[in-house]
């Protein structure tokens, strides 16, 4: 009876950590020209990682950001990177939900994040992964809309209420779109220069005055921003 005792516990201890084993599991891929800023992404596990890849050799800043903006670290300082670069971090209290701001190179890059968590957490990304476009639909807010021809280019001034919104630059063919936005005291939050047809997303969290500029050789374009008017939720 005792030896059946003991086979069955080292069994349910068996399964049990199993069901409980860590692993690496990619969360998301970012990819750009330049400088941008992604949208909110969840932290699930006990660590997480980043993969950069870039196009050429070059110096590349990585920011992790808070849903208000603030800068919760500083994950990469203005390295000269050999691309892929790949290095790993703990995560900590008030990581719950986090963005990224990448200032990479503007001939183009790709990062990866990828979190070391348990079968629970990998439901629970997949779920996010499931549902996470239409909720962000759900949000927002059509707020302008500029569309330019063949050669191009604009700037406006904008006024934005919501604390969390969406840039979208789509280049409707092969030519040189570029983008950016500058805060009320000309600092540049996000810049593009897409040498392809497709469309750029980038998310800045913060209200106020804004400039936006875009400008393009060789392909017409559209440039739209939606806010997120339920900023206080995730």
């Amino acid at each position: 009876m005792k030896l059946l005792k003991s086979l069955v516990l080292m069994v349910f201890v068996s399964l049990a950590v199993h069901a409980q084993a860590n692993k690496w599991e990619k969360t998301v891929e970012f990819s750009g020209y330049g400088t941008t800023q992604t949208r909110l992404i969840p932290m699930l596990g006990e660590k997480w990682r980043i993969r950069y890849t870039s196009n050429t050799r070059s110096g590349a800043a990585i920011d992790m950001l808070a849903p208000d903006g603030q800068i919760l670290s500083h994950v990469l300082h203005y390295q000269s990177l050999q691309s892929p670069f790949t290095d790993s971090w703990s995560i900590t209290p008030g990581m719950e939900w986090v963005a990224f701001r990448i200032e990479g190179d503007v001939n183009g890059w790709k990062v990866t994040i990828e979190q070391y968590i348990d079968e629970i957490a990998g439901w629970n990304l997949f779920k996010w992964h499931r549902d996470d476009e239409a909720n962000v639909q759900k949000k927002l807010v059509r707020h302008a809309m500029w569309v330019g021809d063949v050669s191009e280019e604009t700037s406006q001034k904008v006024t934005i209420q919501a604390k969390r919104w969406r840039i979208l630059a789509k280049s409707h063919q092969t030519g040189r779109l570029k983008y950016e936005v500058l805060n009320a005291d000309g600092v540049r939050i996000v810049s593009s220069y897409r040498l392809e047809a497709g469309t750029s997303e980038a998310w800045i969290y913060t209200q106020g005055e804004f400039t936006v500029s875009c400008s393009s050789i060789g392909t017409p374009w559209d440039l739209v921003i939606d806010v997120d008017e339920t900023a206080d939720s995730h």
